[in-house]
């Protein structure tokens, strides 16, 4: 058996963002991309991150990536006011929602079939996030360690590989057995209060491994452990408080990162953001509608 760690690290300073919030990822930490009148930068969030937010009430598309582009481009109708963070136009260009939808029976979007199937570019993961609770996932073979951790889970197992629609096939297998490819915020952040026995939580992934095997075949592999470190980390008496991005403004601590939920210690309680919930909105100085944050619905 392998094993990865993925540690996060302290900064002093306090951050304050800028321009508009056009993306997140994980690269060692969770990363906030910012589009503004010169440049596109890219910040970098950590544990201990003394910060200072206020985001805008309104929502504007972020713009797209076609299909065989890395660049976002933004949106030609410069639309407001919307419930995601792309129109519906934008979304529609990008061409993600076969993709989305794809439970490996047959390819649903041909434009972008010869990113997705190449020999063993893609893998199956078993994550765990706490006791007797498994999530099946699937992750490009570079993104293994990056997307357990974005997903906020306490540690994974990497137990098959092969290409996308394969990989996805076996997904929709395993979900009919009874184990969850989804995890909503609410279970995430009930997880957050406890302390787990990460030897238990792998002995757990590998029964369910064993379970696996003896209903069905697949391209398993020698199993990868990742231990995500910056969760298990984390020590809270009582789980957070969830508040709502819209006219957010919030001054403090980052106390932790469990996947794309940033904890934040304001001195008198410990919050949560839901990260994705900020792409789309615009950061800065009088940027805030409310004066504070809001709670969101928990």
């Amino acid at each position: 058996m392998s094993s990865v760690d993925v540690s996060g690290s302290v900064a002093e300073s306090e951050l304050e963002l800028s321009g508009l919030i056009t993306g997140l990822g994980w690269s060692h930490t969770l990363t906030i991309e910012l589009r503004d009148q010169e440049k596109k930068p890219v910040v970098a969030l950590e544990s201990g991150q003394a910060v200072k937010f206020e985001f805008s009430e309104e929502r504007y598309c972020i713009g797209s990536r076609p299909p065989g582009s890395s660049s976002l481009i933004p949106c030609p109708a410069g639309a407001v006011d919307i419930a995601g963070s792309q129109c519906e136009a934008c979304f529609a260009a990008a061409l993600m929602l076969p993709c989305l939808r794809c439970d490996g029976s047959y390819c649903r979007n041909q434009a972008r079939r010869d990113d997705c199937v190449q020999p063993d570019n893609h893998i199956l993961y078993l994550a765990s996030f706490g006791y007797a609770d498994i999530k099946v996932g699937v992750a490009r073979v570079s993104r293994r360690v990056e997307r357990l951790t974005e997903q906020g889970a306490l540690l994974g197992l990497i137990v098959a590989r092969a290409d996308g629609q394969i990989i996805r096939r076996y997904e929709s297998t395993i979900k009919r057995f009874g184990v969850a490819d989804k995890k909503t915020t609410r279970e995430k952040l009930l997880s957050l209060d406890r302390r787990y026995d990460q030897q238990l939580l792998l002995e757990e992934l590998y029964e369910k491994l064993f379970q696996l095997k003896e209903r069905m075949r697949a391209n398993w592999i020698e199993p990868e452990a990742v231990f995500v470190e910056s969760r298990l980390a984390i020590e809270l008496e009582h789980p957070p408080r969830l508040i709502s991005a819209p006219g957010l403004k919030i001054e403090g601590t980052v106390l932790g990162l469990a996947g794309q939920l940033i904890l934040i210690d304001d001195g008198s309680q410990v919050v949560a953001v839901e990260g994705p919930s900020l792409v789309g909105r615009r950061s800065g100085p009088g940027e805030s509608g409310a004066g504070s944050y809001q709670l969101g619905i928990f």
